[in-house]
């Protein structure tokens, strides 16, 4: 264990020295990638130590902590890392100009996949509006709803209710704020546990998505929701969710850097989540996007 964490503090002082000398993408691209190697060489307990003891308290934290994006997660002033403002500074609301080390996060490969994701959703409920006479939509830890705000003018008249829900009231306030007027968005303060014991009338919905709640649901959480989401579908319904997968190579950084922790699925762990539902009353259909970080199930209720 002292050759990998020799080799560790190795990797931290001399990207420390190329970012102090200017040279950021450099240094960045070589911490990124070497710090992904020796978290895949360590044990669970080793990688967790090595973070703690040598990376929380290297000069280099300072350095990229100059970055809103991984000062905030490290800091988690709403109580966890990939908040809704965090969110926005990845989607490019909140760009620090000024700042290298943002510009590197900014275009992380995780990032670009959280920007494809808000795109894609837009384009989803586009797809389903325009073969639809109205939609109920409900959006399980919602955030800002930035989706919101790409869809088609003519498809958000066909929205009849837009129930977007999610555990931070000021993620919520924000909606209120920004979509002032859409009538169709109905604001929801509830967290996962809300929402599987309180009883909230949505009636029969048309879609159910979640896109970032997963990646922090363990098993036995993620298969509740999923089947208690499955009871509200009407027949031909669908559900889109979304996990980061394993092979994320930006993974060791947001642990190591941003304190950012993540539960990584496959395929097959995403399917294996299902097995609470009617074999005979669903199809799922899996795929990636376009970086290949991302796995998304959509989940089509059959009657």
């Amino acid at each position: 264990m002292n050759t990998q964490f020799n080799a560790g503090q190795e990797i931290l002082d001399q990207s420390l020295q190329l970012l102090q000398t200017g040279k950021t993408d450099q240094g960045l691209n070589r911490l990124n990638f070497s710090i992904w190697k020796l978290k895949n060489n360590m044990s669970d307990d080793q990688w967790q130590e090595f973070c703690k003891e040598k990376c929380h308290r290297h000069e280099v934290l300072k350095v990229l902590h100059r970055s809103d994006i991984s000062k905030r997660a490290f800091e988690k002033p709403r109580g966890y890392a990939g908040d809704a403002v965090l969110m926005d500074n990845l989607y490019g609301y909140n760009h620090q100009k000024d700042s290298t080390v943002f510009n590197w996060e900014y275009n992380m490969s995780g990032g670009m996949s959280v920007r494809e994701r808000r795109s894609f959703m837009a384009r989803y409920i586009d797809d389903l509006a325009e073969n639809s006479r109205s939609l109920n939509i409900l959006s399980v830890a919602c955030g800002h709803l930035r989706e919101f705000l790409s869809i088609k003018p003519h498809n958000k008249m066909k929205i009849e209710n837009f129930y977007a829900l999610d555990g931070d009231l000021e993620s919520l306030k924000n909606i209120d704020m920004e979509c002032e007027g859409s009538e169709s968005i109905k604001l929801i303060h509830a967290n996962v546990i809300d929402l599987l014991r309180k009883k909230i009338a949505f009636g029969e919905l048309d879609l159910i998505y979640s896109l970032g709640l997963l990646d922090y649901l363990n098993d036995f959480l993620a298969r509740k929701l999923i089947q208690f989401c499955f009871t509200l579908l009407k027949s031909k319904g669908k559900m889109v969710i979304a996990n980061f997968a394993p092979n994320l190579v930006d993974q060791a950084y947001l642990e190591a850097f941003m304190d950012w922790h993540l539960i990584y699925r496959d395929e097959q762990d995403m399917e294996q989540l299902l097995s609470k539902l009617p074999p005979e009353n669903f199809k799922v259909r899996s795929f990636r996007d376009n970086y290949k970080n991302i796995v998304y199930l959509e989940i089509t209720k059959v009657k």
